[in-house]
C-alpha cells in the first residue's frame, strides 16, 4: 500500500491503484450487469403517459374550444374577484367576467386584456375589496374569496 499522499490527482490514482494490486493506468471492464434493453430508445424512453406534441387535439372525442375574440360589453355585476397584487405604485386586482375575459384595476381605471382602459368604469381597490362603478353611478362591491 503506498503511503504517498500528493495533491496531483495521477499520485492518488497510482497510490489506489497499488493499493488493489494493479498496474495504474488498467482499465477493468464493469461486471455490473443492465436490466433491460438499452439497445432500443423506443424501449427505454415510452410514450405511454406522454402526449406526442405533433399530433393536432381536434378529432374524436376532442371538445374544441373557441376563443372569443371581440370583448361584449362589460357588466361590472358579472365581475368576480380572482386576485390582488401590492407593489410600490400600490393595489391592484384581478377581475374575470362571466364570459371568460380577465381585467385589470389599477390607479382607479379598469384596464382590458389589450392593455387599454374600459371606458366608463372606474374602480378602487381598499383591503381585500374592490369597489367598481360605471358612468350612470351603478356600483359593485367585491371581496376576496366571495364568488
Amino acid at each position: 500500500m503506498t503511503k504517498t499522499i500528493a495533491i496531483s490527482g495521477w499520485w492518488l490514482v497510482v497510490g489506489v491503484a497499488a493499493a488493489l494490486g494493479q498496474e495504474a493506468g488498467t482499465i477493468q471492464k464493469s461486471t455490473a450487469t443492465l436490466i433491460g434493453d438499452w439497445t432500443n430508445v423506443a424501449k427505454v424512453y415510452t410514450t405511454d403517459k406522454m402526449r406526442d406534441p405533433f399530433i393536432p387535439l381536434t378529432g374524436a372525442g376532442v371538445q374544441s374550444a373557441s376563443i372569443p375574440t371581440e370583448e361584449p360589453d362589460i357588466n361590472i355585476h358579472e365581475l368576480r374577484l380572482k386576485g390582488m397584487m401590492k407593489d410600490a405604485k400600490g393595489k391592484t386586482a384581478i377581475l374575470i367576467s362571466s364570459s371568460g375575459f380577465s381585467y385589470i384595476l389599477k390607479g382607479g381605471k379598469l384596464w382590458n386584456r389589450k392593455g387599454k382602459p374600459v371606458p366608463g368604469i372606474t374602480g378602487l381597490v381598499q383591503g381585500k375589496a374592490v369597489f367598481l362603478s360605471t358612468a350612470d353611478k351603478d356600483i359593485q362591491w367585491l371581496k376576496m374569496g366571495e364568488e
